[in-house]
């Protein structure tokens, strides 16, 4: 489990100092062991059972039958219970667990919205770091429908969103479901915004986030003008693997598909079989142009960087071949 927000610089920085030899070896160490984030192991029977949180997003998953429902922990700083019989780093993965940070969640099943694990958005990021009351108010808008908070924490949000439906008293936590929270997959009217800031801007405004859509980056794309008439259609999923996504879709007028998933480089988009665009959406996310009626919709990812890294391999390999053979040729031969 990453320690990010659990065991923060300074921590790191003081136990480093009370274990290591003064002078630059006791400086080196101090120095790596602030770097966040840091890895903290627990053993293998911490696991074994979820937290009262995670047990609470599942029962509500089985009754609605979602597959993959998405949590996210909104705690920021928090007093750290002891354990009789425990060592320090086994409270920390306790606490990591009941906290819902930062990928514990996939352990039983739960989708996470963390910025923290391995390939982050650089918008979510951005967000996260640079606005984290804004962040805290959108978690809705981005299919986000639990969220963890201390009780003071969730005191101090300008904006409560949601209503408590779990409270974990081992380590004061409060667990918030967000009725109003978006799929992961809709059609939305959408609105053109010059960039990311255009984006934020529009979803701080209430009555926009409440209808069904969605500011969209369009760049030199001119999109259909966003109508007073109800959108209305159907999405239906035919394959969902990590580096693939494929959707039939039949909008009643002019959409988008919103995929509420973070805008990575490296994916692509398909219409019918054919390129077509896909754009940053809601700041955070992506969207495809999906024009009225019935079409199939393909996502598809490839890893930004792959072939030329392979190329550059290759040249490397062949280039030391090429040396290694002009050597031989040009060294003297021995004779007997």
């Amino acid at each position: 489990m990453e320690g990010r927000r659990r065991v923060t610089g300074a921590d790191a920085l003081d136990r480093a100092r009370g274990r290591s030899p003064r002078g630059a070896a006791g400086r080196v160490v101090a120095i790596f062991t602030a770097n966040e984030p840091l890895p903290i192991l627990g053993s293998e029977e911490l696991l074994d059972s979820p937290p009262p949180c995670i047990s609470t997003v599942r029962a509500w998953a089985a009754r609605a039958g979602a597959t993959v429902p998405r949590a996210a922990s909104r705690v920021q700083r928090f007093r750290l219970p002891s354990f009789e019989g425990f060592e320090y780093q086994d409270s920390v993965a306790l606490m990591s667990r009941a906290m819902l940070a930062p990928d514990s969640p996939a352990l039983w099943g739960v989708g996470t919205a963390e910025a923290s694990l391995p390939a982050a958005s650089p918008r979510v990021l951005h967000l996260q770091d640079d606005r984290p009351g804004l962040f805290t108010e959108l978690l809705p808008v981005f299919g986000v429908r639990f969220s963890a908070y201390t009780p003071a924490d969730y005191s101090a949000l300008k904006h409560r969103t949601g209503t408590i439906v779990e409270k974990d008293s081992a380590f004061e936590l409060l667990l918030v479901e967000h009725p109003d929270a978006r799929p992961r997959l809709s059609l939305a009217k959408p609105r053109c915004v010059p960039d990311l800031a255009a984006a934020l801007d529009l979803l701080g405004n209430a009555s926009f986030r409440t209808g069904a859509r969605a500011a969209v980056e369009c760049g030199d794309l001119t999109l259909a003008s966003v109508g007073d008439a109800p959108l209305e259609g159907v999405v239906r999923v035919e394959q969902d693997v990590p580096e693939s996504l494929i959707v039939q879709v039949d909008p009643s007028e002019d959409a988008v598909l919103l995929i509420n998933d973070a805008w990575q480089p490296g994916w692509t988009a398909l219409l019918d079989g054919a390129p077509t665009h896909l754009l940053p959406a809601n700041a955070l996310v992506r969207a495809v142009p999906t024009p009225r009626g019935t079409h199939r919709v393909e996502l598809r990812y490839h890893a930004p960087g792959l072939m030329p890294g392979v190329w550059l391999c290759a040249a490397t390999c062949l280039g030391l071949a090429v040396t290694e053979l002009l050597r031989r040729r040009r060294s003297p031969r021995k004779t007997g």
